[in-house]
């Protein structure tokens, strides 16, 4: 039996964790979007993927602006959104362009130093409005990319650059959705069907501060014993490799999380 790693939602690739979740972030004539795929995958030891669900919820609203992070998104017995949740309750909530850092700084008093090394290798797109002015910038590992034109895209699956689309620049905000389909759907096809990136997409609308979410995904764990519970109860909908896998996932995940 092939041994599954017992980490839930775990999203990354062996060549860089950073690229497994497909995160943008795009200006438009009348506002801002950020979307995310919502696939979350279970890898064996060998690196290949043996489980996957769809739902995840990526987007994260902070105040009058939100992020997508790729990559891991479970730490110790926390997930991202959990992190979110307890960095809102802190009160001290940075501006847009602020934010990254104030998070990061969060992030290595809130967990070990390993696990807040993790996060900062990870891509973030922050998206929002720094007053009248759109923002939107990707972030990895203290080195940030920024935009701020209509028809400008920031991707992790293209860090190192903007991507400029002149269809996009006169484009309306409420075209994202199909937008976020076409682009992530571009993304999924590299890697098959079972492959890292997938799902409907998490899509939000940022427009001179007031926030629309155009799709939202309905799965947002705050920690991973919360997903097990839905796991357990048969409340997810997991696709496998093979039966095999399936044995040996729930196996590991009740090790991992059954007696807590």
């Amino acid at each position: 039996m092939r041994k599954v790693i017992a980490l839930t939602m775990l999203c990354f690739c062996l060549a860089s964790a950073a690229m497994s979740t497909a995160i943008f972030g795009i200006i438009y004539k009348d506002g801002v979007a950020i979307f995310a795929d919502s696939r979350s995958v279970f890898k064996n030891n060998s690196g290949v993927t043996v489980a996957f669900f769809e739902g995840t919820q990526k987007v994260h609203q902070i105040n009058d602006y939100a992020f997508a992070m790729a990559g891991l998104q479970v730490f110790n017995k926390i997930t991202i959104a959990g992190l979110v949740d307890a960095y809102l309750k802190t009160g001290k909530i940075a501006m847009v362009d602020n934010f990254y850092n104030s998070f990061m700084d969060f992030c290595r008093k809130f967990l070990s130093d390993g696990d807040a090394a993790a996060i900062r290798s990870n891509y973030f797109i922050v998206a929002g409005y720094k007053g009248a002015i759109p923002y939107v910038s990707i972030y990895f590992d203290g080195k940030v990319k920024t935009i701020n034109r209509p028809g400008e895209i920031v991707t992790n699956r293209i860090p190192e650059k903007a991507t400029f689309y002149a269809e996009i620049a006169n484009m309306l905000s409420s075209n994202s959705v199909n937008y976020a389909t076409r682009f992530i759907s571009e993304v999924k096809d590299k890697y098959g069907a079972f492959g890292e990136i997938g799902g409907d997409p998490s899509v939000l609308v940022i427009k001179a501060n007031r926030l629309e979410w155009l799709r939202k995904n309905k799965y947002n764990f705050k920690t991973p014993k919360e997903f097990y519970q839905k796991f357990k109860d048969k409340q997810i909908r997991m696709k496998y490799l093979s039966k095999t896998d399936s044995i040996a996932l729930a196996g590991a995940l009740q090790k991992e999380y059954g007696n807590d």
